[in-house]
């Protein structure tokens, strides 16, 4: 059974109205029409916005204000934004936000295999402040991570090949399934691998990879479309605040 992320929409997505249609539009120049919504639809749409639903939740309360929607629509709905990587994962035990994963790409999947053995996290993850928050991501992925309460202990314990019960007991307010769910986080982000009987990822014994420094790596996929969605060319952000 699939963990129940809280689903939410990437901030970079605008939502308008065109007539008596809704445009979906993200900063790649990807877009999304949806003709004539519906009042379930619509529900579906601001509840992503506001963030802090499951699937299931959203469904529920999307047929409630659209009283007779079939949930088939309704999910389809879901996995058309998902196929369009405008979708947010967030892991919260209890209602407390530990991380939410963010994708950067259209070559994203969300990992949801079974967590077996041990894992460790890749030599190329990086951890940084991005405005207030922090982030984990690493160039070899396609998504990155924010962590909000308490997983960057949990990340750091990862530098040495450990298994989801090692993790256990870490932070006092996740299960189990909740250390699962973020190891399958970093999983989909590329930060974080299973391990071998030595302890050994597949980039140890991978030829190009080891042959990469950090730096290199991250400044290869930065400066290249692909792996990353930050604006690139003429963006002039500083335009107005430094002369």
């Amino acid at each position: 059974m699939a963990y129940p992320y809280i689903l939410s929409l990437k901030k970079s997505i605008a939502v308008r109205t065109d007539g008596p249609d809704l445009l979906l539009a993200g900063s790649d120049a990807e877009g999304m029409r949806l003709k004539g919504p519906s009042a379930a639809q619509k529900n579906i749409l601001a509840n992503l916005t506001g963030g802090g639903l499951t699937a299931e939740q959203l469904v529920e309360a999307a047929r409630r204000a659209g009283q007779d929607a079939g949930p088939a629509r309704l999910y389809y709905l879901l996995a058309a934004l998902e196929r369009k990587k405008w979708i947010c994962y967030t892991l919260a035990p209890g209602g407390r936000k530990l991380a939410t994963l963010e994708p950067v790409s259209g070559a994203f999947t969300l990992h949801g295999a079974p967590v077996q053995g041990c894992y460790r996290l890749s030599r190329f993850a990086c951890l940084r402040r991005l405005d207030r928050e922090m982030v984990l991501e690493s160039p070899l992925g396609h998504g990155r991570i924010f962590l909000h309460h308490g997983p960057a202990a949990l990340a750091a314990l990862l530098a040495e090949p450990r298994s989801a019960a090692d993790l256990a007991g870490a932070l006092p307010f996740a299960g189990l399934p909740d250390i699962e769910a973020f190891i399958n986080l970093l999983q989909s982000a590329g930060a974080l691998f299973p391990c071998d009987g030595e302890g050994r990822i597949a980039e140890d014994g991978s030829p190009p990879l080891r042959q990469w420094e950090f730096h290199d790596l991250l400044f290869h996929s930065r400066s290249r479309t692909g792996r990353h969605d930050n604006v690139q060319g003429g963006a002039f952000p500083f335009l107005g605040e430094i002369p």
